[in-house]
């Protein structure tokens, strides 16, 4: 007999695609805030080129607001890993430790 459900190697790599997704989405704005941070002459020519036809502040808000996906994608993962749909708790629990304190080196950065 053949049954529609799917083998058990293919539901454990369904079952680790949020969290592994949530701690992924921590690296652009990562990478976002080292450039900014760091003085990276290429990366810091390239997003004030893009960045001088808006309002100054409007940097500082996104600077701030890129890690909240992260953040959101973290809080899903852990809720799927309670609903015991996916696995991985860790994969969760980084990305909100990542990206709270993303939060809190960005919003640092503004403030100085």
């Amino acid at each position: 007999m053949k049954t529609d459900r799917p083998n058990k190697s293919e539901e454990s790599k369904s079952q680790y695609t949020w969290p592994v997704i949530a701690v992924l989405s921590v690296l652009p704005p990562l990478l976002f805030w080292l450039t900014i941070k760091s003085g990276f002459s290429g990366g810091i020519d390239l997003i004030f080129r893009f960045w001088q036809y808006l309002p100054d502040f409007l940097l500082n808000v996104i600077i701030v607001l890129l890690p909240i996906p992260p953040l959101l994608l973290g809080v899903y993962s852990l809720w799927q890993i309670w609903k015991r749909k996916a696995k991985g708790i860790y994969f969760g629990l980084l990305s909100i430790i990542a990206s709270v304190l993303l939060i809190i080196f960005c919003t640092m950065t503004i403030i100085r």
